[in-house]
């Protein structure tokens, strides 16, 4: 299909230049890490357009680089909270990551990130996780990964616990997928097929 990949240097040591790569590559689609970006932004806000999400006043998920909450607040509806749960620890620029993606109309718009569920940070695990996410799957018949939505449930499991949400609220949590962080767990950590 006339794919080239191009390899980089570890993501941690050396943030890449995407103007200098885009010059190098000018008909390519730069996407960068994590998807960050306004196009991965309104891709994200079509979530938000899905027949039955209206009926919700919640709406919650896992944030890495922002992208997707910055969709879901894109495409949020007047009633219509996001509470997005940070996965990485002290991840204090997110919020204007976020609003910087966002469209002038909607930069003032009320959302609340949860820093207090990243369990360690990026990938961490623990089996305080593994506990939630299996009583999940036990509960509902859905696997979660150890990355995003595991960490996503547990907050949503503690914000309840909390009396957080009001009785009338209709919350849908968003499953981002993500599956493949499982494969690097030993096979009896988790219920679910990996």
């Amino acid at each position: 299909m006339g794919m080239e990949l191009v390899f980089m240097q570890n993501l941690q040591d050396e943030i890449p230049n995407l103007q200098e790569l885009q010059l190098n590559y000018p008909d390519a689609m730069i996407v960068p890490q994590g998807g960050y970006g306004y196009i991965g932004a309104l891709g994200a806000s079509a979530i938000m357009s899905l027949p039955g999400v209206e009926n919700y006043n919640i709406m919650m998920a896992a944030s890495g680089t922002g992208t997707m909450g910055a969709g879901l607040i894109i495409g949020a509806r007047n009633n219509q909270q996001i509470i997005l749960v940070s996965v990485l620890k002290n991840n204090w620029s997110i919020k204007e990551e976020i609003k910087a993606l966002l469209p002038e109309e909607k930069k003032h718009e009320n959302f609340i990130i949860e820093h207090r569920f990243h369990l360690g940070g990026y990938a961490k695990k623990n089996n305080l996780l593994f506990e939630t996410m299996n009583r999940f799957y036990q509960k509902h018949g859905t696997p979660t990964d150890q990355v995003y939505t595991g960490k996503l449930v547990f907050a949503f499991e503690q914000l309840v616990k909390e009396g957080v949400f009001p009785a009338s609220s209709k919350i849908l949590l968003i499953h981002s997928g993500g599956m493949q962080g499982n494969r690097s767990l030993r096979n009896n950590e988790l219920c679910f097929e990996i």
